[in-house]
């Protein structure tokens, strides 16, 4: 037999009926699905119980959570992102079963301190971060009236711990960057039906008044952590600008700048001391300037730059100079 034909023979990983080289056999999907479910079952199993109709077994499997959270942390797991939805749907539930305020607020507070067993691997806080607002983001809409109160509480407090987990990190400038890019991807995206606008709306009321009082508790320190919460307060309001470009929604343009732009320096004055309002400014106009801007975020963007090169002290006496977008506007 010829070199060449020996070849051809060895090459070929299926018969002429097409049957499958039984040494490197084909996953099928539903295979592929359990391997997928094999690899979450602690999770599932932690968001079953944190689901489940008793309180009793409900705070049990939060005490087991924290405990296993921070074990598996200190051992070096690196958690997936898919892993932490899986928890957060189980909390979301958690906190939905729960039927009474002190209840509530406690329950919230326990959630908020699971952020300390990421202690050892930030960029598994950052996910679980993520995984919180993608998931209060989905769910928004389907919550009732008479439930609406304890999640936008549990919104609340999460921010908050958010914020001090930054200040933590020494308001590092990588740490930052991916905390405001979560924000930006879920709550305060500007792709119409990623989230719904009652909680867009809430947390830009929330934002700077959150971030105010850890400022506050940060007292004065040091040049260099002065520098770092300077840069940090600055890349927020980049932040804002990068939303204005993106928002398809008028109601998203309005209230990042009712809410967050057009803050007033006498409410939030560390925010504002920390604030670099020419390089605000600048970064606006350079964003309105890009061709590829719709007109109405060109708009928007051009009134941020025209309201941050004026003097703060200007700003306060008139407050109002900064109006809603008119609806029936071409």
């Amino acid at each position: 037999m010829k070199s060449s034909e020996m070849g051809k023979k060895r090459k070929q990983p299926e018969d002429v009926a097409g049957t499958p080289n039984p040494r490197h056999p084909k996953k099928s999907k539903n295979q592929i699905d359990e391997l997928q479910l094999g690899s979450l079952a602690v999770e599932l199993d932690f968001a079953k119980k944190l689901a489940a109709n008793e309180k009793l077994q409900r705070d049990r499997a939060m005490r087991n959570l924290f405990r296993w959270l921070q074990s598996q942390c200190q051992q070096g797991k690196r958690f997936s992102k898919n892993e932490l939805m899986v928890l957060w749907k189980g909390l979301y539930y958690c906190l939905w079963m729960a039927d009474k305020p002190l209840v509530h607020e406690e329950l919230a507070d326990k959630m908020v301190s699971l952020l300390k067993c990421f202690a050892a691997h930030k960029l598994s806080a950052v996910k679980f971060l993520d995984a919180f607002f993608l998931t209060i983001s989905r769910e928004y809409s389907r919550i009732d009236r008479f439930r609406l109160d304890k999640f936008l509480m549990l919104t609340r407090r999460m921010f908050r711990g958010m914020v001090v987990w930054l200040r933590e990190t020494g308001w590092s400038s990588r740490w930052t960057e991916h905390v405001w890019l979560v924000l930006r991807q879920n709550v305060l995206s500007g792709e119409s039906g990623v989230c719904a606008e009652g909680l867009q709306n809430f947390l830009t009321e929330i934002f700077l008044t959150e971030l105010e009082a850890t400022l506050t508790e940060d007292g004065e320190e040091d040049a260099t952590a002065g520098d770092a919460r300077r840069e940090c307060v600055d890349g927020l309001f980049r932040v804002f600008c990068d939303v204005l470009l993106d928002a398809d929604t008028m109601f998203l343009r309005n209230a990042v700048q009712r809410n967050l732009l057009k803050s007033s320096a006498a409410t939030f004055p560390r925010v504002h001391a920390l604030l670099s309002r020419e390089a605000v400014a600048t970064y606006a106009l350079q964003l309105g300037q890009n061709p590829h801007c719709p007109v109405k975020n060109r708009r928007a963007l051009y009134t941020v730059h025209t309201h941050f090169r004026r003097p703060a002290a200007a700003v306060a006496s008139d407050q109002d100079e900064v109006e809603d977008e008119d609806p029936v506007a071409p």
